[in-house]
């Protein structure tokens, strides 16, 4: 009885290791594989990080100020435009109360 049981055990020895070797195979094939995709999504990971990184900052906050000082500088203008009219007005009403004066008075 020994003697046919050690061939059957041989003989599922050798299959087991076999078919393992075949498992393992495949399963570093698959190994591979994934290896491989992970090294591609870590690449394409960097690479969008690094255009992420490469992004201007965003300028709402300044651009807002930029706003604000752009209102008060044309409130500023208005107001001098307004200032230089009513300049304008008051050098021309002296201008003909002089012409007045040295028409009446004949300044030469």
């Amino acid at each position: 009885m020994k003697s046919s049981f050690f061939p059957k055990f041989i003989l599922s020895l050798l299959v087991s290791i076999f078919s393992s070797c075949k498992r393992d195979e495949a399963s570093a094939n698959k190994i591979q594989k994934q290896d491989s995709e992970i090294a591609r999504l870590r690449g394409e990971i960097a690479i969008i990080e690094e255009e992420i990184n490469n992004f201007p900052p965003d300028v709402g906050a300044i651009l807002e100020e930029s706003k604000k000082i752009n209102k008060r500088q044309s409130e500023e203008i208005a107001n001098l435009e307004k200032d230089i009219f009513e300049l304008d007005k008051r050098k021309n009403d002296l201008q003909n109360q002089y012409e007045i004066y040295r028409a009446k008075y004949k300044i030469k």
